[in-house]
């Protein structure tokens, strides 16, 4: 797998100011060091990274929904799982298996996120959780691409051994 860094053309980088998103590319790929697909993709209107690994078709994970998947706890918890579709997507070479992606997002309470800062910290909950925090006046920490791309490597090496945990059933199905 090649390493390709981008530039998503729907970013909303104009809307955010300055910051060290600025020198940053929008998405990139790369093979990780346990040897499963890995991608690095900005959100691209509020401007938080999102991590990625992929998993082949014999990994028994592969399918799975994230919520069922027991051993593998990336930068606030897995959030996602499915199918290569729009950006969560990596440019394949000949022979390189179909993959199913689970991610994380770095947009929890104390992440910052450049196109959110406005909107998600005026509410008085978030403004007294950061000042408990000690991050009132930034709006929380933002997460750049060294650090998205070294719990996406913590993800992969996961991912190797993790576990699939079905849920029982909350309610009888009619």
């Amino acid at each position: 797998m090649k390493t390709i860094e981008k530039h998503l053309d729907d970013c909303r980088r104009g809307e955010w100011g300055r910051g060290p998103w600025d020198d940053e590319p929008d998405h990139i790929q790369w093979l990780t060091e346990a040897g499963l697909p890995g991608l690095a993709v900005r959100h691209a209107e509020y401007g938080h990274w999102c991590g990625y690994v992929g998993v082949p078709e014999t990994h028994v994970l592969h399918g799975k929904d994230y919520n069922e998947v027991s051993g593998a706890s990336p930068h606030g918890g897995l959030t996602y799982s499915a199918a290569c579709q729009g950006d969560v997507c990596h440019v394949r070479e000949a022979g390189d298996p179909e993959v199913w992606w689970f991610g994380f997002d770095c947009c929890h309470l104390n992440d910052f996120s450049p196109g959110l800062n406005r909107d998600r910290f005026n509410s008085l909950f978030n403004t007294f959780a950061l000042r408990m925090s000690g991050e009132e006046e930034t709006g929380g920490r933002y997460k750049n691409l060294p650090y998205v791309k070294a719990e996406v490597e913590l993800l992969a090496a996961q991912l190797l051994t993790a576990t699939w945990a079905p849920r029982e059933k909350e309610y009888d199905e009619p």
